[in-house]
């Protein structure tokens, strides 16, 4: 998912939203494994790894970095896993997943290489809009990750994120 500024000062408030972390973010992972609870907060500071520098990883003296998760639905392999990060580090949703046990299905990288790339999606995003209210746009599963929702068996509940929606602006609720 891309959010795009038409106009400069749009750039501006986008940047500062971000900065401020006044964005919500919604990302669908389906994971190897189980994560420890069904539903926690991954509170773990990230670094560049101390091994390799290619990678993130938890590290002691890392930046603060804190993820949502919430277990969907869950197959004798897999997860469906709604992940909402409330810090935007470099691979932090990846880093912190593979950190409690339960790496991105097919993550070259943190986890275990597979046939396709990483099933990791960006499903929503809501942002204050320059002009008041906020901007929510969704992005439903990608085929492959639909594909591989039907083969865990958790259609129904991931219909919700199959189903094509139109972004919205919503008016901010009076003060």
């Amino acid at each position: 998912m891309l959010v795009l500024a038409k106009t400069p000062r749009a750039q501006a408030a986008l940047s500062a939203a971000f900065e401020a972390r006044a964005t919500e973010k919604t990302y669908l992972a389906i994971c190897d494994g189980h994560p420890p609870r069904e539903r926690a907060v991954i509170d773990a500071p990230i670094a560049r790894h101390p091994g390799d520098r290619t990678r993130m990883a938890i590290v002691r003296k890392g930046r603060e970095s804190r993820t949502a998760y919430e277990v969907l639905a869950a197959d004798k392999e897999t997860s469906l896993v709604l992940v909402k990060p409330e810090t935007g580090r470099t691979h932090q949703i990846r880093v912190h997943l593979d950190g409690v046990g339960s790496p991105v299905r097919f993550d070259r990288v943190y986890g275990r290489p597979g046939p396709g790339r990483q099933l990791l999606h960006a499903w929503r995003i809501a942002v204050p809009h320059p002009d008041g209210g906020t901007l929510t746009v969704t992005a439903p599963l990608p085929p492959d990750m639909a594909e591989a929702v039907r083969t865990m068996g958790a259609e129904t509940v991931a219909l919700p994120y199959t189903t094509p929606c139109e972004v919205t602006r919503a008016a901010s609720a009076p003060a």
